[in-house]
């Protein structure tokens, strides 16, 4: 998985350490997350839309 951001350093270390605590790769604790995230903060028709973002022209 390539997917750029930033994320605090304390933040990735936490993620690592359960990574390695639970024998899961790193990869695998980040998607969970995002989709348990997504799946809490998302209404049913959100799920399949992309927001429109405005330009600024």
């Amino acid at each position: 998985m390539n997917f750029g951001g930033r994320v605090p350093e304390s933040l990735r270390r936490r993620a690592r350490f359960f990574a390695v605590a639970h024998d899961v790769d790193l990869q695998d604790v980040i998607a969970q997350a995002l989709a348990e995230y997504l799946a809490r903060h998302e209404t049913p028709q959100q799920e399949h839309e992309m927001p429109q973002r405005e330009r600024s022209e």
